[in-house]
């Protein structure tokens, strides 16, 4: 039966919030959860986010939307987005080494305006289809010039 079938959740990683709906295949919500997390700005420049608490707040909207519908609906999909870039270290082991650099950290401002105007530059727009961002490539070029390693565990 079509109407017991939840064809799709669909969860948005955004830099406020993560979103977790589940969708009809008619385009109906029957669910739909939300969970905020702060962004931390301990310097000029710097924009940063905890990755546990990104994690916990995925965690939290995908389990209350989908634990809402599992007795009557049946799951066809799940869709995940998260535009925008970041950057962290992460160990061995996948545990996180640093905070979330995310996209409105300007501290590599003149690294990613430099690098942007290279042949790596140009290679790498050309690739990803987007400009060097300055909290991706730029902020190992800032980290290197400061001589700052994320840990000696990092990958």
């Amino acid at each position: 039966n079509i109407s017991r079938c939840a064809n799709t959740s669909c969860i948005d990683i955004g830099t406020t919030s993560t979103k977790a709906l589940a969708v009809l295949p008619n385009g109906n919500v029957l669910e739909s959860r939300q969970r905020f997390y702060p962004t931390r700005y301990p310097k000029p420049g710097y924009a940063e986010q905890d990755p546990q608490q990104i994690l916990e707040a995925v965690k939290e909207v995908v389990n209350g939307t989908l634990g809402y519908i599992a007795e009557t609906y049946t799951l066809k999909g799940i869709c995940f987005s998260s535009a925008m870039h970041s950057l962290m270290a992460v160990a061995i082991d996948g545990q996180p080494l640093s905070p979330l650099i995310i996209w409105a950290d300007t501290r590599s401002t003149s690294q990613a305006g430099h690098l942007r105007n290279t042949e790596l530059g140009h290679l790498l727009h050309d690739q990803t289809g987007t400009p060097v961002p300055t909290a991706c490539c730029a902020i190992s070029v800032w980290r290197k010039r400061r001589r700052i390693s994320a840990s000696p565990r990092a990958t």
